[in-house]
């Protein structure tokens, strides 16, 4: 009986593989974020504080199948940059020309499910899981004295669903739009900081719902597939 089950198993995925679709395609996300700028009164001296700037830039391209019309799967190469400046005189801080900027690659697997097609749209859910290795520089100004340093080096492990909606302008090619207002997540992150003569190991885990995610995140991403 179990071998009977395993080639039926077996029969079962090799059809499915024999009928899926090759595709090929990319996914694009940018945000900008700003906070509020704000006043500080001391000793009856009113301050102005500028915002924080922050620029998020996501790029992943995919190869994967499409096993049926309502799903697929696949892989994705993952980039993601990250930009933040702070305002002069940041809390009381002498500080000028303050940034703040790290950049991640990695690799991940997906799976797709779409559940409900109307006409050329579909809605869908997309499940993603894969590591990001980042570095980066902090930056700034003191008496005109540039001062850079290397930011700790992170190894994330993330999983997240994201759900979104696609339009297939032909038998060819397809548009994807990922609703991150709606995204759920979760991150395994491993922070390292490296001295002369020590080494420090931060570890942290991230559960997040929205934009503001550990790994990245952007309020609309959008992305293109080609079948062939």
């Amino acid at each position: 009986m179990k071998k009977l089950m395993l080639t039926a198993a077996v029969l079962f995925a090799a059809s499915t593989i024999a009928n899926a679709q090759l595709f090929v395609g990319g996914n694009l996300g940018f945000g900008l974020n700003s906070t509020n700028k704000t006043e500080m009164t001391t000793g009856g001296t009113t301050t102005k504080i500028d915002p924080i700037k922050t620029m998020d830039f996501t790029i992943s391209p995919r190869v994967g199948y499409a096993l049926n019309e309502k799903m697929a799967c696949g892989l994705d190469l993952l980039f993601h940059m990250n930009n933040t400046s702070y305002p002069d005189d940041y809390e009381g801080l002498t500080e000028t020309n303050h940034k703040y900027s790290t950049t991640n690659f990695g690799a991940g697997v997906f799976f797709r499910y779409s559940p409900v097609q109307i006409g050329q749209f579909s809605l869908f859910a997309e499940a993603t899981a894969g590591v990001l290795m980042g570095s980066g520089k902090e930056e700034y100004k003191i008496a005109n004295v540039t001062t850079s340093v290397d930011v700790p080096k992170t190894t994330d492990i993330f999983a997240m669903i994201t759900p979104g909606v696609s339009y297939k302008m032909n038998e060819k090619l397809q548009f994807d739009a990922y609703l991150g207002l709606c995204q759920l997540s979760f991150a395994h992150s491993v922070s390292t900081t490296e001295g002369k003569n020590s080494k420090k190991t931060v570890t942290d885990d991230y559960f997040n719902l929205g934009i503001n995610q550990h790994t990245y995140g952007n309020v609309i991403q959008l992305g293109m597939v080609y079948n062939f």
